[in-house]
């Protein structure tokens, strides 16, 4: 059974100069597919299923997510590193890096740029110039092929050793008292 139709009317030359036309033509009246309209909510079906299930039981999946405490320097570049640890499962190249002052952080390289080593992925995010702004609490969320995952871990940032504010450069004088 083939179910993809089209219907054309020819219209009447009358009726086109009723309504101000001078010319006859074709009008589409209707078109309807249904090959393609069923493959579509096949696929449609079959995403939205696999989605359900990531979501639901991707966190279950035993995939490890560990990210060191760090520092950075003001001024200088930052370089966060997370390692993901799973069995038989491979990054996606979904990953997001954020804090509450900064909720979505760019990477000066790609944003989940990943190294693997049998079962560890290790992500690398540069932040080309550290910020007092970034100090605080990041989130790291991954996607790997088997599921997701997420943790959270510190970043400090001090001041650079050019400041002049910081106490190693201040000129400071110190007085004291000696009484017998």
């Amino acid at each position: 059974m083939h179910l993809s139709t089209i219907t054309l009317v020819r219209l009447k030359k009358s009726n086109l100069q009723k309504e101000g036309g001078s010319r006859m033509g074709l009008y589409i009246n209707s078109l309807s597919c249904g090959t393609e309209v069923i493959a579509g909510t096949c696929l449609i079906r079959c995403v939205l299923i696999q989605v359900l299930l990531i979501i639901v039981y991707g966190k279950f999946l035993d995939i490890t997510v560990n990210c060191p405490n760090q520092t950075g320097t003001e001024g200088e570049p930052l370089h966060l590193t997370c390692s993901v640890t799973c069995k038989e499962c491979k990054p996606t190249n979904v990953c997001k890096w954020s804090n509450k002052k900064n909720p979505d952080i760019k990477c000066s390289d790609e944003q989940c740029n990943v190294t693997t080593s049998d079962s560890i992925h290790t992500f690398h995010c540069t932040i080309p110039h550290a910020s007092e702004k970034l100090d605080g609490t990041f989130k790291f969320w991954v996607q790997m092929t088997t599921g997701t995952n997420e943790t959270t871990f510190s970043v400090t940032i001090v001041p650079s050793a050019d400041d002049p504010t910081t106490p190693d450069n201040a000129d400071i004088h110190n007085v004291y008292l000696c009484i017998p």
